[in-house]
């Protein structure tokens, strides 16, 4: 990896040539390329690159099944950047999305990933779930359940339980109740208590919005 490239000023050709280099990886569906890019997205991220957490998930689903192996084991580094593991599981969503014979074997991956939402941060297991519901994983309603019950969600990203019931058309299996913990830092939380009214669906993309920006203001300091 050159880092010159990435570190180049913003006015220059040359910091253009990452992106371009792995939207040609995509065009030609070069699947090995997976574990080199996954090798420098925490490297790109504390750089405050504004483009790989966008871009990478649309090449990743280009390369396809190949990329799913390594695209989990990436997903499953506690010591990787919170932000690339939540690209990492939206990279996965998108090769299920894409390639339908697929879509099992990547809903098995995050949900494996939510099943251990005890040491995972809840805003991971909250992207872990929108995921899920791009999905329409209605086989994982057990353990996106659990991870409720465990007060282990970020409600804030993806709303509560009775949400996401709700848009999978599950009944549950009666592990939330109104003694259940909930995550003190959700924000979500915080607009109950402020008789607000509840997110929109589709808040997850919201808050990667809100992430991107706080990126840019990172990178402008």
């Amino acid at each position: 990896m050159d880092e010159a490239l990435h570190t180049a000023s913003p006015e220059s050709a040359a910091v253009w040539a990452p992106l371009h280099a792995w939207r040609a990886l995509a065009q030609l569906e070069a699947a090995e390329a997976a574990a080199p890019l996954l090798g420098i997205a925490n490297f790109l991220e504390r750089q405050g690159d504004d483009w790989f957490i966008d871009d990478l998930p649309q090449v990743f689903a280009r390369f396809g099944p190949a990329a799913i192996e390594p695209l989990t084991r990436f997903l499953a580094g506690a010591d990787n950047e919170p932000s690339t593991r939540i690209m990492a599981g939206r990279s996965l969503c998108s090769i299920g999305q894409r390639h339908s014979d697929a879509r099992g074997h990547v809903v098995d991956c995050l949900r494996a990933q939510l099943a251990r939402c005890a040491e995972n941060d809840p805003e991971l297991n909250a992207f872990l779930i929108s995921d899920l519901l791009q999905l329409r994983a209605v086989e994982a309603a057990g353990a996106i359940e659990r991870a409720f019950a465990a007060g282990r969600v970020d409600e804030g990203v993806v709303g509560s339980w009775d949400d996401v019931r709700a848009e999978l058309g599950v009944p549950g299996l009666g592990l939330v109740t109104a003694d259940s913990p909930r995550n003190p830092n959700s924000l979500r939380g915080l607009r109950s208590r402020l008789l607000c009214t509840d997110q929109p669906r589709g808040y997850a993309e919201i808050v990667r919005s809100q992430r991107r920006e706080r990126r840019k203001h990172r990178r402008r300091r």
